[in-house]
């Protein structure tokens, strides 16, 4: 079992390795997924009914990950994760040199996103607490980005002001999505605001094979 001091010791950890591109990095990750999820959900628990998307590596982020590894650095540009979860995305946007900024509402997945940057050299990266329904970063970026975030229809309408509040006239949001996520609704709603791109990756291994949808969302 491998453990880290920032990290709640109610989670056994054991750590992957993934690499993108010319870059290896090391994650921690929940070894004993069954039960921290079985108790995350338990009734009357704190956050009871909230899905606990960020306590799993998802291919998404993974893919999402290689997108952005392959995007020249600028030094005037910056980048924002939304919903990072384990961090994989936007660590490794920060690892390639990108100047990034991570962020999640939730408390768990920012202890391992930061944990995985102390793993990796990338202490340096900003990761920060942040609800998209009341937050506000007083700045704008190039690009906004994120994986398997839309899974609250409610949420939403919120998400859509939060981009718009903090996405340059230029800038360019990307979204990764699993293909068991059902986003129509989001994407609906954000029609009247942003021009949508879409792509469908299809992954496949000796057991499955699974789409994931990237979408891009740009002003007219």
């Amino acid at each position: 079992m491998v453990s880290h001091p920032v990290l709640p010791s109610k989670y056994e950890t054991t750590t992957t390795d993934i690499r993108v591109a010319d870059k290896s990095l090391t994650f921690l990750q929940i070894r004993n997924m069954d039960a921290v999820i079985g108790e995350l959900l338990k009734p009357g628990k704190k956050g009871e009914g909230e899905r606990p998307f960020w306590a799993k590596i998802w291919e998404s982020s993974v893919l999402l990950a290689h997108l952005l590894s392959m995007l020249p650095v600028k030094s005037d540009a910056s980048m924002l994760e939304i919903g990072c979860g384990m961090g994989v995305a936007g660590l490794f946007a920060s690892a390639f040199g990108h100047d990034t900024i991570l962020t999640d509402i939730n408390e768990d997945a920012l202890a391992f996103a930061r944990a995985n940057a102390a793993l990796n050299g990338l202490e340096d990266t900003r990761i920060v607490r942040l609800d998209w329904g009341s937050d506000r970063l007083e700045r704008r970026f190039d690009m906004i980005f994120g994986s398997d975030v839309l899974y609250t229809d409610g949420s939403y309408g919120l998400l859509i002001e939060f981009l718009k509040a903090h996405l340059k006239p230029d800038g360019k949001v990307v979204l990764a999505v699993s293909g068991f996520i059902s986003a129509a609704t989001f994407f609906k709603e954000a029609e009247p605001v942003f021009k949508i791109g879409k792509k469908t990756y299809a992954l496949r291994s000796d057991t499955r094979s699974h789409s994931i949808f990237l979408y891009t969302l740009e002003y007219p």
